[in-house]
């Protein structure tokens, strides 16, 4: 898969989630191997490149490179990596430290960890959040699997067109 030299967010956003609904993996993990030999210090490039870890079964994998992150994304993926270490008293705690410090930031992120837990309440919850605040990662939930909750799937179609501008001019 190639990367493309535009802003990292873009391509890393694009990449991650098109290769999942594709169901390429190891492309995918390739991909942000080199994304990170390329620009070590881009945003979310260890974040994205754990959730693939993740997918791949590889949790202690996906927690070196979630501890590699800048620290919002550290703490709002930390909780998923820890979930799936089977640490889910670390997982809680981290994952109210994200809600209290990241929440006005990360909304999208920490619906993550509630749907990644079947807690499709919890996620919608911090999905109406991302909306409200225009998160830049909402529109990204067009080809997310956890569109596949019907009221989560709803705010699919509500996300505004302005904030899907925002997150392709960054």
């Amino acid at each position: 898969m190639p990367l493309l030299k535009t802003r990292s967010g873009w391509h890393i956003g694009i990449s991650w989630r098109l290769v999942i609904a594709l169901g390429k993996l190891d492309e995918a993990a390739a991909a942000y191997k080199r994304l990170i030999e390329l620009y070590p210090t881009a945003a979310a490039a260890h974040y994205h490149y754990a959730l693939v870890l993740l997918s791949q079964h590889e949790p202690q994998a996906a927690l070196g490179q979630m501890e590699r992150d800048d620290p919002e994304y550290v703490q709002a993926g930390l909780p998923l990596v820890l979930d799936a270490l089977g640490r889910r008293g670390d997982a809680d705690r981290e994952l109210a430290t994200a809600e209290r410090l990241c929440g006005n930031g990360m909304a999208y992120q920490i619906s993550y960890v509630y749907a990644a837990r079947n807690d499709h309440d919890r996620a919608f919850g911090w999905l109406e959040r991302a909306y409200k605040q225009r998160d830049s990662g909402l529109p990204f939930i067009k080809t997310d699997p956890m569109a596949e909750d019907s009221r989560i799937g709803s705010a699919v179609s509500r996300a505004p067109a302005e904030t899907e501008a925002a997150a392709v001019n960054g």
